[in-house]
């Protein structure tokens, strides 16, 4: 699913959709970039539908993104066209 600036710019594709291990809190998304895996916080994520996420990130804010914290966590789940 591919992942967009607030400008509109493609910043990725979706990799995995992030949890917290504990409480199964929405913690973001880890997204694939040309940088590598990059981690988008569930704050700056405006909109989610079926076929695109939008990010309140500028171009700025997310060539500073960190990288994605997979390791130790588990996917909450992976979103498909069909939203499930």
């Amino acid at each position: 699913m591919p992942v967009f600036l607030r400008s509109g710019q493609r910043l990725g594709t979706v990799q995995q959709v992030l949890e917290d291990p504990k409480g199964g809190i929405f913690l973001g998304i880890a997204v694939a970039t040309r940088h590598g895996s990059k981690f988008v916080a569930r704050d700056r994520i405006e909109r989610m539908t079926t076929t695109k996420i939008e990010c309140a990130l500028t171009a700025d804010e997310a060539s500073a993104l960190p990288d994605a914290p997979v390791k130790g966590r588990r996917p909450f789940r992976t979103i498909n066209k069909k939203g499930r």
